[in-house]
């Protein structure tokens, strides 16, 4: 039996909107956690390596956002 394409193709397409609309929340949910105003961000960590680096990118891309 083989499985039918079209059906695999519209999961996934299904799949992306889901993943695309939790990124949007996601985005949205961190730009409102920051607070108002001038931000200094300071870390040891390297821009983007680990987890660390990973979070302080993400802190400067929704600050850059808004």
């Amino acid at each position: 039996m083989t499985a039918s394409t079209e059906a695999t193709a519209r999961d996934e397409l299904d799949r992306r909107e889901r993943v695309s609309r939790w990124r949007e929340r996601a985005a949205g949910e961190q730009e409102s956690a920051l607070p108002p105003g001038s931000v200094a961000v300071t870390c040891s960590a390297p821009l983007g390596a680990g987890g660390l680096g990973r979070h302080v990118e993400e802190i400067l891309d929704a600050l850059a956002r808004r």
